[in-house]
């Protein structure tokens, strides 16, 4: 039931910022992305590690996700698709930076392509964008959203589901190029629970200086709980 909610949750977040409905949109900068990306797509998966860096897949707690996200001839997020590890298609979640969309930023769809939900802007003040996700259907209110920005990258981000009072938080810790080093993160009913510390370990680039593969890890369980990242870019 957590696993699942917290999946839910993570399909919700809508990294934004605006100026009333000017709205600062998520670019290939968001990602860490340089040169003229047209899709990026992304894997993650459950991995056990050992001291050397070697890893396998963790079959006993497996978590295999796939996204893929497309850019427009700007450089914005136009669309994210989901999959699952088989590579059948979950949701998707379309985006509208328009000034004329009343502050509609993000429509997400179901695998029926049912819509299910509306991301909309509400405020933004002193560089955090608050934002709160609707039923498409009833119009209650599912979450919401705070999340800074400087540079188009996230800086902090905190998520917060309404019926099920799920706290979520993620504090991103870059070197001095602007790339993720670490990430703090809180996940559950409580707001006050220590933050889990993740380091994050590059393993290759592209020859366009675009990160392809990557290891995310908790020192404190170094072992078990770690993740996988692996990128695909096409570029235009």
């Amino acid at each position: 039931m957590m696993k699942n909610l917290l999946f839910i949750i993570l399909l919700t977040i809508i990294i934004n910022g605006c100026r009333e409905l000017e709205i600062l949109p998520t670019t290939t900068k968001s990602y860490d992305l340089s040169g003229k990306v047209e899709l990026l797509s992304e894997k993650t998966v459950k991995i056990k590690l050992d001291k050397d860096w070697n890893y396998s897949f963790d079959t006993i707690n497996p978590y295999y996700f796939i996204s893929n996200k497309f850019f427009n001839g700007n450089g914005v997020l136009d669309s994210i698709y989901y999959f699952d590890k088989d590579s059948l298609f979950l949701s998707k979640v379309l985006y509208n930076y328009n000034s004329d969309n009343k502050g509609i930023v993000a429509i997400q769809y179901n695998k029926s392509g049912m819509k299910s939900s509306e991301t909309k802007f509400v405020s933004f003040k002193d560089s955090i964008a608050y934002i709160e996700d609707y039923n498409a259907n009833t119009k209650a209110i599912l979450s919401k959203t705070w999340t800074k920005k400087v540079n188009f990258k996230v800086i902090w981000m905190k998520s917060e589901d309404v019926k099920n009072k799920f706290y979520s938080e993620w504090v991103y810790k870059r070197d001095e190029n602007g790339i993720e080093i670490g990430i703090k993160t809180k996940f559950g009913l409580d707001k006050n629970q220590d933050y889990r510390i993740i380091k994050i370990k590059y393993l290759e680039w592209d020859n366009k200086g675009n990160w392809t593969k990557r290891i995310e890890y908790n020192e404190k369980e170094f072992e078990t709980d770690c993740m996988l990242k692996v990128r695909k870019i096409k570029y235009d």
